[in-house]
């Protein structure tokens, strides 16, 4: 039989979403290895996290770390 429009937006949804945390993982390794001081250890802790929690550690660094550093550093 057909295929349902429920069906294809929850098929749409589960690519889709997989994509947007994959993006927010790289992007935030990325920013980590690029823009946070390499003077501390906060680099390393932020790097872990965000590798070893790939959506969310990508998030929190996004919201909470890099505030704090365009705050503090101006980038």
């Amino acid at each position: 039989m057909g295929i349902h429009m429920a069906e294809l937006y929850g098929l749409g949804f589960s690519c889709i979403l997989p994509l947007v945390f994959a993006t927010i993982w790289i992007w935030s390794l990325i920013d980590v290895t690029k823009n946070e001081p390499a003077d501390n250890k906060d680099k390393l802790i932020w790097f872990l996290m965000v590798l070893f929690l790939p959506g969310l550690g990508g998030i929190i660094y996004y919201f909470v770390r890099r505030g704090e550093r365009i705050q503090t550093l101006g980038h």
